[in-house]
């Protein structure tokens, strides 16, 4: 069953059950995801219990994120011999208010199918100061306990490109309480810092440090380390570089929900996001979200790699086609 529901004049919801009672929503501003539920009914997508709240910057819950996802040094990069500056030297966070979050995309199909629903959104992305005319499509793939997310890209001339989902998970679905009952699995050795501006700068080994998630472990107990509580991110909020030899990139475990979510990417590396702030604005329970509450899973380039050439790059050039994945699995315990 399929539903296409008006918020607005503009902005459209899609609503997909699956015939195992499955139920996954969409808008078509951001082409977001606002819903995984269960088919024992237990929600485990954050989402803002009024849409008009996604129309501002906030905590971006399953928005599609980009051109530039994550922090870039001083709101600006050179490309190509020139210099694109969006702010007067302040780190600006996923494209602030001109990225594609704020973008209303076109509902370009739905297919459905026994097996499988493909929910694809279309945008045409030109601003004055960003180069290139980007075309970026963001195609969701939904089968019994899965979800795959492609992006693809192109460009009319040399641009920058990092697009990612911002997605916060909480396995229980209890949106009151922090993610006591969750642990975190990371195929991922290295580590990077952040500082003041939260701009990543020194690798670090995660061996030993409370960034070791090598095996699994809680995730509320990381985040109250000393080196975590006391550091510039206040909890988890860092890009790992994921091992290119790996099973998966990663996997979040609740043992009270007997789930676990299995996430694998194209991307060299994720974000993970404890939210370590005290939120503003309610969620679908009414409510504000706790601090630690839920987790948010960024796969992506290293946000700020545009201005540091230790880490792979997302620049892309006129011609060339960018397309990654990102693919979520749930699996009883």
């Amino acid at each position: 069953m399929i539903k296409i529901n008006p918020l607005s004049e503009s902005i459209r919801e899609i609503t997909v059950k699956r015939p195992n009672k499955e139920i996954f929503s969409f808008m078509t501003l951001g082409a977001t995801w606002t819903r995984w539920q269960r088919a024992d009914g237990v929600e485990m997508l954050v989402r803002y219990d009024d849409f008009r709240d996604y129309l501002e910057p906030g905590i971006y819950p399953g928005s599609t994120v980009g051109p530039l996802a994550g922090r870039v040094e001083n709101g600006r990069f050179t490309l190509g011999k020139k210099t694109y500056a969006f702010t007067e030297g302040k780190p600006i966070l996923h494209c602030d208010d001109f990225g594609f979050s704020f973008e209303n995309f076109a509902l370009d199909y739905i297919r459905n199918y026994p097996e499988e629903t493909v929910v694809a959104f279309k945008l045409r992305y030109a601003k004055k100061n960003y180069p290139g005319t980007i075309t970026v499509a963001v195609e969701y793939l939904l089968r019994e306990s899965e979800v795959r997310i492609v992006f693809r890209a192109s460009t009319s001339s040399l641009s920058a490109l990092n697009v990612t989902n911002h997605a916060y998970f909480n396995l229980d679905g209890d949106f009151t309480q922090p993610l006591a009952s969750h642990e975190l699995l990371v195929h991922a050795d290295q580590v990077v810092l952040v500082d003041q501006d939260m701009i990543g700068r020194e690798l670090l080994s995660v061996k030993g440090t409370p960034f070791d998630f090598l095996r699994r472990r809680s995730i509320v107990e990381a985040c109250d380390s000393e080196i975590l509580r006391d550091g510039p991110a206040k909890g988890l909020d860092h890009y790992f570089l994921l091992a290119s030899k790996r099973p998966f990139a990663l996997e979040l475990v609740s043992r009270k929900a007997g789930k676990r979510l299995v996430v694998e990417t194209s991307y060299p590396g994720v974000v993970l996001y404890a939210t370590n702030h005290p939120l503003t604005k309610p969620i679908q329970t009414g409510k504000l979200i706790p601090v630690h509450g839920a987790l948010a899973i960024e796969p992506q380039f290293m946000s700020n790699a545009i201005n540091d050439s230790r880490f792979p790059g997302y620049e892309l050039k006129k011609n060339e086609v960018y397309e990654h994945f990102i693919h979520y699995r749930l699996e009883a315990l």
